[in-house]
């Protein structure tokens, strides 16, 4: 069965993972169908986080100008990348 992962990043079209080195793209709405158990785990520890899902992150970044909480530095509300990073 497909896992279907997301990636926080604008204009994500897909990625190939290291481990298998198989191609995954993107669909319409930017996830990634993941066939391979092994991939969508090796992708998950990458950053990639699985849809229908709100992970608890124990660092993640906020964006200090629009008050976004993002788990990369990058806010997809105003385009910054200079995000300040927070441990809880």
């Amino acid at each position: 069965m497909a896992e279907k992962l997301m990636f926080d990043a604008p204009n994500c079209q897909g990625v190939t993972s290291a481990l298998s080195g198989r191609t995954y793209n993107a669909d319409r709405q930017g996830f990634i169908h993941v066939d391979d158990p092994k991939d969508a785990a090796y992708l998950k520890k990458g950053g990639y986080l699985p849809t229908g899902a709100m992970p608890h992150l124990t660092k993640y970044w906020v964006c200090d100008d629009c008050s976004w909480e993002a788990a990369l530095n990058h806010c997809r509300h105003c385009g910054s990348e200079d995000l300040r990073r927070v441990e809880s």
